[in-house]
C-alpha cells in the first residue's frame, strides 16, 4: 500500500489535470476536497466565491466524474452533505509502516 500523503497528492494532481481542462471553478473545488473531503453547498459557494447555483453546478459535475458522492441530507434545515470517496478512503485506511526485519546477529 501506498504512503498516505502520497496517495493524497496522487489523486489530487489526477483531479487537477483534468479539472484545468474545463473552464470551470473546478480546480478550486479540488483544493477544498483535498482539504476537507466533506462538503456542502454553502462550503462551496464561500471556497470557489460562487453564487448557490454555481456551487451546485460545480458540485454536480464533481459527482458526475466520481469525485463527490452525497451523503444526503442531514441536520436542521436539512443540509446535504458531500463526500469525496477516494480521498476519504485514503485518509481512513489503517496507516501503514515500512518496517525492516533485522536478522538476528551471528554470535561468534
Amino acid at each position: 500500500m501506498r504512503c498516505c500523503a502520497r496517495e493524497l497528492v496522487r489523486i489530487r494532481e489526477s483531479y487537477l489535470q483534468e479539472a484545468i481542462k474545463t473552464r470551470s471553478n473546478l480546480p478550486a473545488l479540488v483544493e477544498l476536497i483535498v482539504r476537507n473531503p466533506v462538503v456542502t453547498v454553502k462550503a462551496v459557494e464561500r471556497a470557489a466565491n460562487l453564487t448557490n447555483q454555481g456551487a451546485r453546478n460545480l458540485i454536480r459535475s464533481a459527482a458526475s466524474r466520481g469525485w463527490l458522492r452525497s451523503m444526503g441530507s442531514h441536520g436542521r434545515g436539512g443540509r446535504e452533505f458531500w463526500k469525496a470517496p477516494k480521498l476519504l478512503d485514503v485518509m481512513e485506511a489503517p496507516m501503514a509502516y515500512a518496517t525492516q526485519t533485522e536478522s538476528p546477529k551471528q554470535g561468534g
